[in-house]
């Protein structure tokens, strides 16, 4: 009996440690999130890099958020993915037990992989796979990470100088940012819009966008 007694503390004990480990694990991912709000990705990424190790002790949902927030801090501080493996789990997992939006980032960030690793096809697929399971009719649906998709897919068909496809994405790129009240984003837009413009020929509206962004 005695024994029972004991083993039970120890295992609440265990449990207690445990879960305050993996509540202080969370805050210190709410302040990574905060410091990617606030422009500052690159300090986001190297805080999170620190927590790896960390992060292989916890539950497996807590692993994917913070996989899924470090990949995001990686692609938004411009430190290029090497490998699509880390996006490829991301897809699996959240396809499955993730929300709309958290469906969107993982299949986003499997496309930034192979946009990095130059396979631009792999990435139009991936980017497309990511729009395609947003859900715009929910009140948090975020759209100015769909801004920023459709601004992606845009980029990969002016690099193929195919314009028309180019504006097409830009338009409903430019949609997202008004829905997302993220008017800078609108202004970055229409600048690439008047680059797609150019190459179609069409200077004066090119000018005209360009004038309206400064």
């Amino acid at each position: 009996m005695k024994r029972k007694s004991i083993l039970f503390l120890l295992l609440a004990l265990a449990f207690v440690a445990c879960t305050k480990r993996s509540n202080e694990f969370e805050r210190s991912l709410i302040v990574a999130d905060s410091l990617m709000n606030h422009e500052q990705a690159d300090s986001a990424y190297r805080m999170l890099c620190t927590m790896n190790v960390e992060a292989e002790s916890l539950p497996r949902t807590q692993q994917m958020r913070y996989l899924l927030l470090r990949s995001n801090a990686q692609n938004k501080a411009g430190v290029p993915f090497v490998s699509d493996s880390i996006g490829d789990l991301l897809v699996r997992y959240y396809d499955q037990y993730g929300t709309p939006n958290e469906r969107m980032l993982a299949h986003y960030m499997k496309g930034c992989a192979y946009r990095d690793m130059q396979d631009q096809p792999s990435a139009l697929r991936s980017y497309n796979d990511a729009v395609a399971v947003a859900d715009t009719t929910l009140a948090d649906c975020d759209f100015d990470q769909l801004s920023i998709i459709y601004g992606q897919i845009a980029r990969i068909f002016y690099n193929r100088a195919m314009s028309d496809n180019a504006l097409e994405a830009y338009e409903i790129s430019e949609n997202y940012a008004w829905k997302a009240k993220d008017t800078m984003n609108v202004f970055a837009i229409w600048g690439n819009k008047s680059n797609a413009l150019i190459n179609k020929g069409d200077i004066n509206e090119a000018l005209r966008l360009k004038e309206a962004a400064a």
